[in-house]
């Protein structure tokens, strides 16, 4: 509102400059008296085209203290038809990955002319960060800042107890009524608001809208290997295959023939008495004569079948064994070369019926070799069959 002030009023000037309400005078040193209180809000008219911007220059004023927020109008009748049938579900898509939100844009300057119809309303951003409030400006109002963001939702209220009573049958869906047209925006109320409702039923499911394109989600880590399992049954042998074809290739030269190897066993002999001879034994020793069954090959005897010669020098096998008809006191011996060899005697303490010995004695070429009882002054009888026996057989050299 303006007024023109003059001479005799509120300290003008005889020009009568104009006065803006709030504005202090600039041709007046007064200070403005302080603002009465705002009255309340009256109905809102129609929106009017918008005007273009004034010039700057004027300070704002204090902002009001938002008015109470009427109660909320009672909702539209539902509209009546019936319910298309539900579509066949699709296969639900694998959520992709939400996407990060992209930076807000920055805020152009308001348009001049009459405000367009409201478009479709984009998906919802992530909230940005609210940003610090800046000192009031002097002049035109500055763009609107970004909204803060949401704050937490306040904790769920406990669920109520669950009907007791069997669930009817589901009737056919009605077709749904065409949407009523949206009716104009009452004035914004004055007053407390109301107590929340009851939460009215709820309504019958509308159509299930199509399915959306498969999501492209980042394929999870790979798990942790299971365990091992234990070793399968070892499977029979399968069968041998057929032979391979025998190699081509030419034989090799006959080695040459190697040196012919010495039979040293072939120098060998053994002699027996099987007559039952009693043999009279001196104490100084008896030889014991080995007539029968001789087999000596070039080993010799003498005259009286006691003294054997070998032939070739090197290593001997030699045994004999003694047979009496009776246990007698006696012991044997065999003289090498006319020396007792310990390894071929035998003094029994205790009356006996046989004796034998055996061992492996070196002998030089013409060694002579000869069985003799001693110790027992009297006779001693062999038996039939062996009474007695001497085996002689060369190793090696």
């Amino acid at each position: 509102m303006r007024f023109y002030n003059n001479r005799n009023c509120c300290g003008g000037n005889k020009k009568g400059f104009p006065l803006y309400n709030g504005i202090r005078n600039p041709f007046n040193g007064g200070v403005t008296g302080p603002r009465g209180p705002i009255g309340p809000t009256g109905p809102i008219g129609p929106t009017g085209a918008t005007g273009p911007t004034g010039p700057g220059g004027g300070a704002t004023g204090v902002t009001g203290a938002t008015g109470v927020t009427g109660p909320t109008g009672p909702t539209g009748p539902t509209g009546v038809g019936a319910t298309g049938p539900t579509g066949v579900t699709g296969p639900t898509g694998i959520a992709g990955a939400t996407g990060l939100a992209g930076a807000t844009g920055a805020t152009g300057p308001t348009g001049i002319g009459v405000t367009g119809p409201t478009g479709i309303a984009g998906a919802t951003g992530l909230a940005g960060a609210t940003g610090a409030t800046g000192p009031t400006g002097v002049g035109v109002t500055g763009p609107t800042g970004i909204a803060g963001a949401t704050g937490l939702a306040g904790a769920t209220g406990a669920t109520g107890p669950t009907g007791v009573g069997v669930t009817g049958p589901t009737g056919i869906a009605g077709a749904t009524g065409l949407a009523g047209a949206t009716g104009a925006t009452g004035p914004t109320g004055v007053g407390v608001t109301g107590p929340t409702g009851i939460a009215g039923a709820t309504g019958l499911a509308g159509a299930t809208g199509a399915t959306g394109p498969t999501g492209v989600g980042v394929t999870g880590p790979t798990g942790i290997a299971g365990a091992t399992g234990l070793a399968g049954a070892t499977g029979a042998p399968g069968p041998t295959g057929a032979p391979g074809p025998t190699g081509a290739g030419v034989t090799g030269p006959t080695g040459a023939t190697g040196p012919t190897a010495e039979n040293f066993t072939e120098t060998s002999g053994f002699a027996a008495n099987t007559t039952g001879a009693t043999i009279a034994v001196v104490l100084g020793g008896t030889p014991v004569p080995l007539p029968s069954e001789q087999d000596l090959g070039p080993i010799t005897v003498n005259g009286t079948d006691t003294i054997f010669t070998v032939p070739d020098a090197g290593r001997y096998f030699i045994s004999y064994n003694l047979n009496f008809t009776a246990g007698l006191l006696v012991s044997s011996q065999v003289e090498i070369n006319g020396v007792v060899d310990p390894a071929l005697t035998r003094a029994p303490a205790l009356a006996l019926s046989s004796l034998e010995a055996n061992a492996i004695v070196t002998l030089t070429a013409g060694s002579t070799i000869e069985l003799q009882l001693f110790g027992l002054l009297g006779a001693a009888v062999l038996q039939g069959g062996v009474g007695a026996s001497l085996t002689i057989i060369r190793l090696s050299d």
